[in-house]
């Protein structure tokens, strides 16, 4: 078969003509399929990384500048003063 046929061209059944299309790979075709997986799966896996990484750094960041923020505060600048020189202004 070289198309799904129309009645089978859903979201059922299209991944297992999918799987098939893969079974019929000859050996080189497989080895370059798996090699665009691996590359894929890395990619996506690297960009989570990054992604949580990125966000730990960030909420780290923004603790520290909240405990400046509150120990000027406490040591008796005005609060809307602390703020601005933080760049928290409304």
């Amino acid at each position: 078969m070289d198309k799904i046929p129309p009645k089978f061209n859903n979201k059922l059944f299209r991944p297992v003509f999918e799987v098939a299309k893969i079974c019929n790979f000859t050996d080189s075709e497989l080895q370059d399929y798996e090699a665009n997986m691996k590359y894929l799966n890395d990619y996506n896996n690297t960009i989570e990384y990054a992604k949580k990484e990125g966000l730990e750094k960030g909420v780290a960041f923004g603790r520290r500048q909240i405990s400046k923020l509150f120990a000027l505060w406490e040591s008796g600048m005005p609060l809307a003063e602390a703020k601005r020189k933080f760049g928290l202004e409304n």
